[in-house]
């Protein structure tokens, strides 16, 4: 009897390793999509250690399986200009991309933490999250969100606002030489570390105020490690070829890729015009430069309610700007610049007061006005269209986000369809 028992058990052992799950999750019979273009092929997809191991018919188990007949197997998305640079270090679960199958987040339009010094751990927005600014530079900052953990894939560029600001803080001029080596300087040690690249979100203070011939400087640092000149153009609306014109001729003299944010025409009076756009971009292919872009699939965009102001209104920063606000004079000044359509970006003509909808104010503040337009706001509260603007600027110190419903879909739909 023991000799029966010893040798069902040596079976049972034998047919575990030679049967057992060769890997560790097989998902069968899903139409695959593999990111190179090509058609969708019904197979199955085997995972092993962490890497696709094998596609097509995979005849050995997994640990794990899961049956995708009717569903499409594909990579996860790329989110080329989040924005999570803050709340993953709180959350690392990210399940606001992970549940969308978003699995790699790109940040650092026009900020990072990577770039942070020590005078942004008094900032409110951090302190609310109850973070300790522990760490410096992109190699402190990547390594704090290792040792944190996240589900998802992170990357970073090196934004010229924050290299600006650093620098020299909110002023409205050209950097001048010894300014722009250390802007330079620290851009390079970014790149060392593992920035992505070097991006621009030009419509902006502090970034508004640079010089194109800045721009390709610091580009070519960027160029130096093999990274990428990102640009959220100087215009995306009255002035969007112009603009996309300039990110073109920044890659060109720099010698580097150049992608254009959140491709798009924000105002009507040009809304039809993408494929002028797409015509820009491929001309510039045709020379050799690699122009691609990235675009997301809504007519309004997000930012904030102080972007319809004037890049002088800005100087200084926020509290500059709502002394500013607080002098009649001044807020005509900023109605006439903004009527007269001077400046490189023009959120409020784009769009219109009908266009602009409130979309977050300080939670203690009147979350009333919330979700409504400027032009419902106003004639609730009886008042000028104007005086509404500023006015809730002034409420609210300035921490107001803003939808700006002023696209086209045929432009959306037409962009969508560039390769």
């Amino acid at each position: 009897m023991r000799v029966k028992s010893a040798l069902f058990s040596a079976l049972c052992l034998l047919a575990t390793v030679a049967c057992g799950p060769k890997y560790d999750l097989v998902v069968r019979n899903g139409d695959l999509l593999d990111g190179t273009g090509s058609p969708p092929r019904r197979v199955d997809l085997a995972v092993r250690d962490g890497r696709i191991a094998a596609i097509g018919e995979v005849s050995g188990r997994g640990r794990d399986e899961i049956d995708a007949s009717g569903r499409v197997v594909a990579p996860g998305f790329i989110d080329v200009q989040g924005q999570s640079g803050v709340t993953l270090l709180v959350d690392g679960n990210g399940e606001s991309h992970i549940r969308q199958g978003i699995t790699t987040e790109i940040i650092g339009e026009g900020g990072t933490p990577a770039l942070w010094t020590k005078d942004h751990a008094d900032d409110a927005s951090i302190q609310r999250f109850g973070l300790k600014v522990d760490w410096s530079g992109f190699e402190g900052y990547l390594r704090a969100l290792e040792k944190k953990g996240t589900s998802i894939n992170l990357g970073s560029f090196a934004p010229i606002a924050m290299l600006r600001e650093q620098v020299m803080d909110m002023a409205d001029r050209p950097a001048n030489p010894d300014e722009l080596k250390r802007e330079q300087d620290i851009l390079e040690g970014a790149m060392q570390q593992g920035s992505f690249g070097f991006a621009t979100a030009l419509i902006y203070p502090p970034a508004s105020y640079t010089t194109t011939d800045e721009l390709v400087t610091l580009a070519r640092v960027a160029a130096k490690y093999g990274g990428v000149y990102i640009s959220h153009v100087r215009g995306e609306s009255f002035r969007v070829k112009e603009a996309i014109g300039e990110a073109i001729h920044i890659g060109e003299q720099a010698g580097l890729p150049v992608v254009i944010y959140h491709l798009k025409i924000g105002a009507k009076a040009n809304w039809g015009h993408m494929a002028e756009i797409r015509q820009l971009v491929e001309q510039a292919q045709a020379r050799g430069i690699n122009v691609t872009a990235c675009q997301y699939p809504y007519t309004a965009g997000g930012t904030g309610l102080q972007a319809t102001l004037p890049g002088w209104a800005q100087e200084g920063g926020r509290e500059a700007m709502l002394a500013r606000l607080a002098k009649p004079e001044e807020r005509a000044k900023m109605r006439s610049d903004i009527e007269a359509n001077t400046e490189v970006e023009n959120l409020l003509a784009g769009a219109t007061f009908d266009g602009v909808q409130i979309a977050s104010v300080p939670a203690d503040k009147d979350q009333s006005i919330v979700g409504k337009r400027l032009s419902q706001i106003a004639a609730e509260r009886k008042q000028d269209n104007w005086d509404t603007l500023f006015s809730i600027l002034v409420e609210n110190e300035g921490r107001v986000g803003a939808l700006y419903h002023m696209m086209s879909e045929d432009d959306v739909k037409t962009a969508m369809q560039f390769p």
